[in-house]
This record gives C-alpha cells, sequence and structure tokens, in this order.
C-alpha cells in the first residue's frame, strides 16, 4: 500500500490524513504540549510576583477581597481563570478553543493594564508588560502549531472539531494515526532536545514578529477603517500594511532577516510605498472597485501582469533580426475557433510584433498591470498598434514612410519604431479602456436593477 494513501485498513476503512500530514500533526502536538508546560509555569510565576505585593496575599486570587484598581483586579482575576483552566487540560472537558480565549482574555487584560500606567506598585506594571508581551508570543505559537494539528479531522465518530476537543481527544487521535502508520514503517517523533529547540525557534520568531508590527502599526498611523468605503489612499495603505506583514509571515523567513527589516522600516519608506500606489492609475480604479479586497486582487494583478510579462518578452525575444523580418513577412491564412477563415497579412504581423515589445521589451509595468485588471484586452492594444502602421503605409515601396527589411529591422531592434507607435496610440487605447468601464458600469446597473425588479415580484404559489 502507498504511505500516502488516505485510507488505512483498521478493521474497517478509516479515513485518516496522509503520513506526511500525520508527522507535521506529531510534531504540532508535542510542541504545543510542551508550550502549555511553559504557560504554565509563566503563570505561576506571575501569580507569584502578584500576590507578593498585596496586603493579603490570597486576595483577588483564593477569596473574595478585592484589591487595587479595577484594571488590576481584571488582570488577576483572567489570571486566576487561566491558571484553573490550565490545571484541567487532561480533563475530557477541556477545550482548546476555550484555552486560547482565556490566554488571549489574560493577554488582553494584562496590555490593559500595563497601558494605564497608574500605579502606585512598580512592580505589578512589570508583570502586567512582561505577561502582555510573552503571553502575545505563546497566542502566535499557540496557532502556528495548533494550525499544523488541526488538519481538518474529526476527533470522534460525532465529528467534533479539534478545535473544539479536549487536549487527550486530540492525543489519542493523532496517536492513533501513528499505530496505523507503523504497521507499515517507521513514523519519527521529536526528541525533547528537538522539541525544545523548536520551540525556542518559534518564539524567537514570532518575538520578531511582534515587534515588526508594532513599529509597523507605528509608522503607519491610523489604521483605515476596512469596514467603511476607503480613499484611494487609505486603501493604499491598507495593501502596503497588507503585503508588508504578509511577506514577513512567510515560511522560511527567519528571526533575523524581520529583525532587519524592522530595522528598514520608517515612515519615509511606508510613505513612498503607498505614494507609488496611489500615482498608478490602474490601481486607483482597482481600490475604487475592490476596496477592502484590494490586497488580493492587486496581488492576483501583479502576478498575472508578470507572466504576461514573461510571456511577451519570450515572443520578442525569439523575433530579434531576420527572425522577425521573416515572421513578419509571411501572410498567413488563419481557422478560428468559430472556423472562420481570417487572412493575416504583414500590417497584423508588425502590429503583433510591436505591440508585444510596448508590453514586453522592456516591460512597461502600468500597461501590464491595466491588461492584468482588465482595463483592456491584447487584442486591444494590437488593433490600435496595426491601423496606426498601415495608416502610415510603413510596408508599402515608394511611400514617404516606408521601411525596407533592413530599416524596419534596425527600428525593431532598437525600440524606436516601438516609442514611436507608443505615443500614437496611447490615446486610442485609453478611448478603448474607457468605454470598456463605461459599459461595465452600465451592466452593473442593470444587473442591480434587474435584481431589484426580481425581489419585488411576488413569488406564485
Amino acid at each position: 500500500m502507498d504511505d500516502e494513501f488516505n485510507y488505512i485498513p483498521h478493521g474497517m476503512m478509516l479515513a485518516v490524513p496522509k503520513k506526511t500530514d500525520v508527522l507535521k500533526m506529531g510534531e504540532g502536538i508535542d510542541i504545543l504540549n510542551s508550550t502549555l508546560d511553559d504557560i504554565k509555569s509563566k503563570v505561576n510565576m506571575y501569580y507569584n510576583r502578584l500576590k507578593v505585593t498585596q496586603g493579603d496575599q490570597n486576595n483577588n486570587f483564593k477569596n473574595d477581597v478585592q484589591e487595587g484598581s479595577t484594571p488590576y483586579r481584571e488582570m488577576c482575576y483572567c489570571l486566576a481563570r487561566l491558571s484553573y483552566y490550565l490545571g484541567q487540560r487532561n480533563s475530557m472537558e477541556f477545550s482548546m478553543s476555550e484555552l486560547r480565549r482565556r490566554i488571549d482574555e489574560f493577554r488582553n487584560a494584562s496590555e490593559v493594564y500595563y497601558k494605564r500606567g497608574k500605579t502606585s506598585n512598580r512592580e505589578r506594571l512589570i508583570v502586567a508588560g512582561d505577561a502582555s508581551k510573552e503571553m502575545d508570543n505563546y497566542l502566535r505559537v499557540y496557532d502556528e502549531t495548533f494550525a499544523a494539528v488541526d488538519k481538518g479531522y474529526p476527533v470522534n465518530t460525532l465529528g467534533t472539531e479539534i478545535k473544539d476537543s479536549s487536549l487527550s481527544s486530540i492525543k489519542q487521535q493523532i496517536g492513533s494515526y501513528f499505530e496505523s502508520y507503523e504497521k507499515i514503517g517507521e513514523m519519527p517523533r521529536l526528541t525533547p532536545e528537538e522539541i525544545t529547540q523548536k520551540k525556542a525557534e518559534m518564539i524567537e520568531r514570532n518575538n520578531s514578529l511582534r515587534l515588526y508590527e508594532e513599529k509597523l502599526n507605528s509608522v503607519m498611523g491610523k489604521k483605515p477603517d476596512t469596514t467603511k468605503k476607503m480613499s484611494t489612499d487609505d486603501v493604499a495603505k491598507h495593501v502596503v500594511y497588507t503585503n508588508l506583514i504578509n511577506n514577513v509571515k512567510r515560511d522560511g523567513v527567519t528571526a533575523e532577516e524581520i529583525d532587519g527589516r524592522t530595522e528598514m522600516l520608517s515612515k519615509t519608506f511606508f510613505s513612498d510605498e503607498v505614494s507609488a500606489l496611489t500615482s498608478n492609475k490602474v490601481f486607483k480604479e482597482v481600490a475604487k472597485k475592490y476596496q477592502a479586497d484590494t490586497p488580493k486582487k492587486w496581488k492576483e494583478i501583479l502576478q498575472k501582469s508578470f507572466d504576461f510579462g514573461n510571456e511577451f518578452s519570450d515572443f520578442v525575444n525569439k523575433r530579434r533580426g531576420q527572425e522577425g523580418i521573416n515572421y513578419i513577412m509571411t501572410d498567413k491564412i488563419v481557422l478560428s475557433a468559430k472556423k472562420n477563415v481570417k487572412y493575416v497579412d504583414k500590417y497584423d504581423r508588425l502590429g503583433e510584433v510591436v505591440a508585444k515589445q510596448i508590453l514586453g521589451a522592456p516591460r512597461n509595468p502600468v500597461l501590464l498591470q491595466g491588461l492584468a485588471a482588465g482595463q483592456f484586452e491584447y487584442k486591444d492594444l494590437q488593433k490600435v498598434c496595426t491601423e496606426y502602421l498601415r495608416k502610415q503605409d510603413v510596408l508599402a515601396a515608394g511611400t514617404r514612410n516606408y521601411l525596407d527589411n533592413d530599416a524596419l529591422k534596425t527600428k525593431l531592434d532598437n525600440g524606436t519604431l516601438k516609442a514611436e507607435v507608443l505615443t500614437k496610440v496611447a490615446e486610442p487605447l485609453k478611448k478603448v479602456a474607457e468605454q470598456r468601464t463605461r459599459q461595465e458600469e452600465i451592466e452593473k446597473k442593470n444587473a442591480e436593477i434587474a435584481a431589484k425588479t426580481k425581489a419585488n415580484i411576488p413569488s406564485r404559489k
């Protein structure tokens, strides 16, 4: 049996993750379990440091007597709740989602008290600062390891999701996966030393991420409200922020690399990135249309424009010098998908070469982005290029603008013909793009009217 099959005989056919996923789940649960040990130790340490700052060490923790400000009491309350729940981790009533909620609850209460800054007891403030940062790091490690553990498989026949399961149930389920695969081969688990090392690396990396995010928030200033209609400037800030965060969160980016990027962050750098987008005509249209979804859409556009650039550059590079002349001067009859016969002449070929030169040799980022965004189609550009060259009679011997093969080859290879055509077709192409935008708006309005009309028509029963 292939060890990557999703089904393993175990009395009956049981659906289980692939072997590679099971190994990741095993690694994840081992690191997660060790992380909970660390959190428990930290919680005990916070408790011991806080109780000695009080008139009675049991206040706020073991009796009903409250001491200190409201934010301080809230922090102590959340600490006690977390401590109690960690003590129940081997219980079947224990829920991983509830545990995460309580860790975050304590982290938030600590942060609130720390940022308030008003206290007559400096030690309490120090504990709050330590707790807010350390719990934030542990939450990040928790999320990272839990993502490896939760592959979407239930832990029992009732379909209980892993996030709502007890730690014991998850360990038992992953253990059963290992037992199944061990029947057909070795299934290595992390050694205690490996767990300690990986956990330390994750904590270090996530601490660097936290510091990066703090500085990024600082240089960005007020964060745009993505739930409301945003200006182009706010959409650009949203895109830059999202891209920068996603770039440092990519797999393989080390703590050292993140620290280096943190040092490079500045208000000037962030502002320049935003300005580069707000001055981009294509981006302005995309931002207006997609708003909060612009980061995802802009990423798709950049990828598509990169792919288009490769495609057109490859085409142009294969048709330099005499190869280009041979291609242009060869007439061809083409049978379209609709089985219509089309005669492709020299001007069609020349228009194609020049259009692809404009887009890809060297690359024209804004035009490629406009193409990728659907603001115009490639055939639009090729058409206006072909029409201009045909009107100029550049291939007609005896005319004022005639280019013989040598002259044509030179002007194609050095880019002068491309540059000339680009200045002449910019306006016609702009009109095509504007017409396409108007058509989209008309279609959108018609769709909205149709939807409203349908909604107002009473149903027939």
